[in-house]
């Protein structure tokens, strides 16, 4: 048994932007169908979540960053992604109406090219997109369990002191949320923020890597159509000569078109690029800063308790 999408026969036209659609669904945004009340709801719970979850992670940092900055860094890191993923959702939802257009005119292209090279051509692209942007969702959910099992080991380690309600982010919730009985549900809340933080990686820069492949193709079909044109005028007559100059301008006019596509493009992921790179930057020191201090301070028992201790 493994995803439908892994088959060679998978239909084209679903795998057109598969993971962006795919993860903002989970999300709550569609952008190929009417919102409900429902699928708004969700999806202003899931902002809301994150935006939460970043703050109980700042203030889980801050708290710590004189006291035990290992532990600071330890919140901060994951910080730096959640609050970026946090704004690529809110500027998608915001060009929501842009990406639509985008994605249908995306889509009208695309099934204009047609032939059986064309045709090859474009599964592997439309292939390779879904493939290795659904990697990337794997291993995103794959790191969000990690964080779950080092805290289900940090809790093995410690289980014979007094408990300590921590969450499997460093997070401090309101002192309720770190003892029973809302200990639990307060726990899967702030891992479902983990798979939002995902969800949406993988919603918007999938949209961006989809978005790229897609272009190629087109380029590539234009550049094959292209070839065959000139490659059929030998001795051209007076007819063949009008005929041609008229398969250059359709040719022009689909080249002109996709350079309006990737200018539209550009205005919608120029920001979440931008932020995109400035936290890049911004989790590799945080990181870095975590190792060293791992590596120069010894974690002591009481620097670890990272949460308000239980009944």
């Amino acid at each position: 048994m493994y995803p439908r999408f892994l088959g060679s026969n998978y239909p084209l036209s679903k795998h057109l932007f598969f993971s962006t659609r795919y993860s903002f669904s989970l999300l709550g945004l569609r952008f190929e169908k009417k919102p409900t009340i429902w699928t708004t709801a969700w999806l202003i719970f899931n902002f809301v979540n994150l935006a939460h979850c970043c703050q109980a992670e700042f203030s889980f940092g801050w708290f710590y960053i004189t006291s035990s900055p290992v532990d600071a860094m330890d919140a901060f890191c994951p910080l730096a992604c959640s609050l970026t993923n946090l704004f690529k959702m809110g500027c998608m939802w915001r060009h929501r109406t842009e990406v639509s257009l985008l994605i249908a005119r995306i889509r009208q292209l695309t099934e204009q090219q047609s032939g059986q090279q064309k045709d090859k051509l474009k599964r592997g692209y439309y292939r390779t997109a879904t493939l290795l942007s659904m990697l990337i969702f794997t291993l995103g959910t794959i790191n969000t369990a990690a964080f779950v099992l080092r805290s289900f080991w940090e809790m093995w380690m410690r289980r014979h002191g007094p408990f300590n309600y921590d969450m499997p982010f460093r997070m401090h919730f309101p002192a309720i949320a770190h003892r029973l009985p809302l200990y639990p549900l307060a726990y899967l809340y702030s891992i479902w923020s983990g798979q939002v933080t995902v969800y949406s990686f993988v919603a918007t820069d999938g949209f961006f890597f989809s978005f790229t492949l897609y272009v190629t193709f087109l380029l590539k079909a234009l550049q094959m159509d292209l070839k065959c044109v000139l490659k059929s005028v030998q001795d051209p007559s007076e007819r063949d000569s009008e005929n041609c100059c008229q398969q250059l301008h359709n040719i022009i006019d689909r080249h002109n078109d996709i350079v309006g596509i990737v200018q539209r493009f550009s205005v919608i992921m120029a920001a979440p690029t931008f932020a995109q790179f400035l936290s890049g930057s911004l989790v590799i020191a945080t990181a870095v800063i975590d190792i060293l201090l791992r590596m120069a301070v010894p974690v002591s028992d009481e620097s670890s308790t990272k949460g308000p201790k239980g009944d």
